[in-house]
């Protein structure tokens, strides 16, 4: 279980991304999750994170 840095509620799984996404073998980097409380202090970030698969460590805002 993944937590809010910001308000300590779970995050939602809610896609992932990686390379080549669109191809028949696409290379995933990392999970999406998003903050499902309105109210929390992420909104800045529309209440997106996101983890990379080598590192586990939570980002804000939605990958590039």
């Amino acid at each position: 279980m993944i937590e809010c840095p910001y308000c300590g509620k779970e995050l939602i799984l809610y896609d992932w991304f990686g390379t080549q996404m669109f191809t028949s073998s696409p290379q995933k980097m990392g999970d999406i999750y998003k903050c499902e409380n309105q109210e929390c202090e992420s909104g800045i970030f529309n209440y997106y994170f996101y983890t990379y698969d080598e590192n586990y460590g939570l980002h804000e805002g939605y990958p590039c």
